[in-house]
């Protein structure tokens, strides 16, 4: 019998190990340096025996008991099966030797601007996306693929496709096809009210679609349509169906703040009563366009407070499916009125730990708000190396500020502090 990396798991060597990614539910893992020597063996199928005097060769002791202990635990984790032929599984940095340890190797995940263009004009926008762009200034197809196989060599595993409407663009599909040729997770965030069963239909192609995301604001017309336009509800209904009845896996996502904070409960049941497969919500934060027009309906301290609980609550439940694990985590603080995950949350950037963005003019910032706000500009994918830009000495002040019992990011004022602006 012989074991090997199961279809779609991809390695990449890292200062603590390793981080496994499987491209096809976007799941990933971390792993120590063993377990990433024994796993990057298996890209080729082995008996325990030949996996064993694999492993002896290399200078790695471990007996037949050790191997089948551990082939056991990484075969119910689904990171191993047992096949007889090699599959293209991916290995990056395999014999990299020197990392950094103040983040991964290169961004885990890329989130791609395609286009500002978009058909709506929702109040709160982050990119300030609108319907009078000029597209003969943004990144064509080709750049597109061009830019795609240089994250790919570099070891990027998820790609999020954003706008704008990324679905507004006629050959979207082709490039969503082609991501997933590349064996990236792809997320799709479109909030498309032209939606048609042919995109449907190429979405549904899609191997390695991890998740599409689209909006629901409100659990009535009044108040989704308040930040998406008059229309807006009904149409995000029909969409919602569209999803649920071709079984495609998809999270909604609500933009919370005073007018619509007392529907949460009624929105994740209208989400769930639609077939998503997750919930996500999120505060809306003053910047792009919100900086302007949803000052006065942006979330307080207390507002953020209750918002935490009903998300605990959730997670204790279980009625409700959870995007972030991170609450279920934190259930014990459920009925805790001092607990405040969410503070300053409003304000906050990036470290730089996982993620990376690329506008739609090429432009690389770490997060959407650095780009709203015009800040820390790392450069440009068409003319400057990824991992160059990654490695920017100006984040090393900012990752500095990082714990691993936090979010991956921080108010804006301590960036502004640790860069000296």
């Amino acid at each position: 019998m012989k074991y090997a990396l199961t279809e779609g798991i991809i390695l990449r060597h890292e200062w603590f190990g390793c981080l496994a990614f499987q491209s096809y539910n976007g799941r990933y893992w971390q792993f120590n340096e063993d377990a990433f020597d024994i796993l990057r063996r298996l890209k080729i199928p082995a008996t325990i025996g030949e996996l064993r005097e694999n492993l002896i060769a290399g200078g790695m002791m471990m007996d037949d008991q050790g191997l089948r202990s551990f082939i056991g635990f990484y075969e119910e984790q689904r990171l191993i099966s047992r096949r007889d032929e090699a599959l293209d599984n991916l290995i990056f940095y395999e014999s990299k030797n020197k990392f950094r340890k103040d983040c991964l190797v290169a961004p885990s995940s890329v989130t791609i601007y395609v286009t500002d263009y978009c058909p709506k004009h929702c109040r709160h926008c982050a990119t300030n996306a609108h319907n009078r762009v000029n597209r003969q200034k943004e990144l064509i197809f080709d750049d597109w693929v061009g830019i795609m196989r240089r994250l790919r060599e570099a070891g990027v595993l998820m790609l999020v496709f954003s706008g704008g409407e990324p679905l507004s663009l006629p050959r979207m599909p082709r490039l969503l096809k082609i991501a997933d040729e590349m064996q990236f997770g792809i997320t799709l965030l479109t909030d498309f009210d032209e939606l048609n069963e042919q995109q449907i239909i190429e979405l549904k192609s899609l191997k390695h679609l991890v998740s599409i995301q689209t909006s629901l604001d409100g659990a009535t017309a009044e108040t989704h349509d308040f930040l998406r336009g008059k229309g807006s509800f009904s149409k995000t209904l029909r969409r919602l169906s569209m999803f649920d009845n071709a079984k495609l896996p998809f999270t909604v996502a609500a933009a919370i703040h005073k007018k619509n904070i007392g529907e949460l409960d009624q929105i994740a049941e209208l989400a769930g009563t639609y077939g998503a497969s997750s919930f996500y919500v999120n505060a809306v934060a003053p910047y792009g366009r919100a900086k302007k027009t949803m000052q006065s309906f942006v979330l307080d301290d207390e507002d953020l407070r209750y918002m935490a609980q009903t998300c605990l609550r959730w997670a204790a439940s279980g009625k409700v499916k959870m995007r972030n694990p991170f609450w279920k985590s934190q259930i014990s603080h459920l009925g805790d009125d001092g607990y405040h995950p969410l503070a300053g949350t409003l304000s906050a950037m990036s470290l730089g730990i996982y993620n990376f963005a690329i506008s739609s003019k090429g432009d690389c910032y770490l997060d959407a708000k650095q780009r709203a706000e015009k800040l820390l500009r790392l450069g440009n994918i068409m003319e400057d190396d990824l991992l160059e830009m990654w490695n920017d000495p100006r984040l090393d002040e900012i990752r500095s500020l990082y714990s691993s019992e936090e979010f991956a990011y921080t108010p804006q004022s301590r960036v502004m502090v640790a860069l000296s602006i």
